[in-house]
């Protein structure tokens, strides 16, 4: 169960300290799309791109990983911010975490995976090495594959409650 705890929480993207990444070592930010980025149907970029911006001029590497099958909806995020992106990525497998760290010649360790879901973002970010950090969904608003991942998501956070660990900042 360990795999699901968020190395960081934060409320949202904007609340990350980024510099204290870089310090760490970090090289590379891996952005899940909806519900992190921007909400599930978000089509206005505005705020998103002065972080992404400020996040360039601090030397990080950044990608959107999104297991969003719409390549229209992703690219226009990642065209939109200037940065790469891949849909229908599968997360938590780890093709994709694998594929990024070869592309990048970096290591697992030098690689942040933020999002919104414990079991696909968070747990993959975890499997494969990386810093993983936990934002609040935008809105509660989900597609129905990622309802059905919310609802385990939720059992997951009732355990570890019972434990006196809290998941999610608010």
């Amino acid at each position: 169960m360990r795999k699901f705890l968020p190395d960081i929480n934060a409320v949202s993207i904007y609340e990350i300290d980024y510099k204290s990444l870089k310090k760490k070592g970090i090289k590379l930010l891996v952005f899940d799309l909806d519900n992190t980025l921007t909400d599930i149907r978000g089509k206005e970029i505005d705020k998103q791109l002065d972080l992404i911006t400020n996040l360039k001029e601090l030397d990080f590497e950044i990608i959107i990983v999104s297991n969003n099958v719409i390549k229209k909806r992703v690219a226009h995020w990642g065209e939109a911010l200037d940065i790469p992106y891949t849909f229908a990525a599968f997360k938590p497998r780890m093709g994709v975490y694998r594929r990024i760290l070869k592309k990048y010649n970096i290591k697992a360790f030098e690689m942040a995976g933020i999002g919104d879901q414990l079991i696909t973002d968070i747990l993959g970010a975890n499997l494969i090495g990386a810093t993983s950090i936990l934002i609040n969904p935008i809105k509660s608003s989900d597609e129905v594959l990622t309802k059905v991942s919310r609802s385990i998501e939720n059992m997951i956070i009732k355990y570890y409650q019972k434990k006196g660990i809290r998941i999610r900042k608010y």
